[in-house]
């Protein structure tokens, strides 16, 4: 090739065309054959299904890390009192025939002679009356105060609020949340919140009376949103809501990995948050983590009532179901 020559390609998603021409735009010759044509191949994947395996694996061995250092902390003083805990504890999921050979019990966390399995789950129906117990004092059995720390170890929460004193009462932290969605937009030249009237949307939102439509109608009105398409998937995704992402970006066309979102969905963090990220990167999506945050917050202050611990507001829970279903029970033998 003694010659000036041009190299053109046509790249696409799933196929590259390609040209060899000389100075006038004629296709040139190579061992016989014109150089040009074109490769086909499958469409090119992203990671993002393998990153949520892998994030989960990652979760899962973090989590085992936690709950393995908890045991080491425990085992000695543990041992003085039972030194099988541990280890009917860690075979508390195999079959009996399974179970290691020590072990002479069917219990699966205590095998006293005046205190097993049956007189535990009698005291403690569920894990936060043990906690409540704890909270109040009651609980005097190293063993115990291990299973509610070991809970409270496994499932410890997100950190949207680190090193912030939170509480229900302080409307602080849901105030700057919503300016910062605000200044977000602004920075787009989005349309933005009217937070004129912002107290009284956190007491709607604290208050989560009415269905989800009345709700989103109420705080559309406060907010001022208009027919504001971004604004309105805003007030939608507060309030748990399916929000599309385009509307909530004011952009053309949703990433086909992902369309829409809801924060009430189990798999939001896992699935959801990452294609998001993907779709408009890391920095844009610092809104959905906005709204996620307060979102997190109303739904809080649903389960908390008027309870000032957790523990306290889920065996509250617990009780209004058991009384709801005697209830039930009993209609049902003298009516039906």
């Amino acid at each position: 090739m003694d010659k000036k020559y041009y190299i053109g390609a046509d790249i696409g998603t799933e196929s590259v065309g390609w040209a060899v021409t000389d100075e006038d735009y004629n296709i040139l010759k190579a061992r016989g054959r014109e150089l040009w044509g074109s490769y086909l191949f499958d469409k090119a994947e992203s990671a993002a299904e393998r990153r949520l395996y892998r994030n989960a694996r990652r979760r899962t061995a973090r989590v085992r890390r936690r709950l393995n250092l908890l045991q080491e902390l425990f085992a000695e003083e543990i041992s003085k009192v039972d030194p099988l805990f541990f280890i009917r504890l860690n075979n508390s999921s195999l079959f009996t025939e399974d179970k290691d050979g020590v072990l002479t019990s069917k219990d699966a966390l205590f095998a006293d002679e005046k205190f097993c399995d049956k007189d535990y789950f009698k005291k403690y129906p569920t894990i936060y009356h043990l906690r409540s117990g704890l909270i109040k004092g009651e609980v005097d059995d190293i063993r115990l105060f291990y299973l509610a720390v070991h809970h409270i170890i496994k499932y410890r929460g997100h950190f949207l609020f680190e090193l912030q004193n939170f509480s229900l009462g302080n409307s602080e932290i849901i105030r700057e949340k919503f300016y910062l969605i605000n200044a977000f937009l602004s920075d787009r030249d989005m349309p933005v919140l009217d937070l004129s009237d912002l107290d009284k949307a956190i007491d709607e939102l604290k208050k989560k009376e009415g269905s989800k439509r009345s709700r989103q109608k109420l705080l559309t009105d406060i907010l001022h949103t208009g027919s504001e398409k971004s604004l309105t998937a805003v007030v939608k995704a507060i309030t748990g809501g399916s929000v599309k992402l385009k509307e909530l970006y004011n952009i053309e066309e949703d990433n086909e990995k992902i369309t829409s979102f809801s924060f009430e969905k189990s798999t939001f963090e896992d699935n959801d948050m990452p294609a998001i990220e993907e779709a408009v990167g890391i920095d844009e999506a610092v809104l959905v983590r906005e709204l996620k945050a307060i979102y997190d917050w109303s739904v809080l202050c649903e389960i908390m009532g008027e309870e000032t611990y957790v523990s306290f507001a889920k065996v509250k829970i617990y009780e209004k179901h058991r009384e709801d279903l005697a209830w039930l029970k009993r209609y049902i033998r003298e009516n039906c």
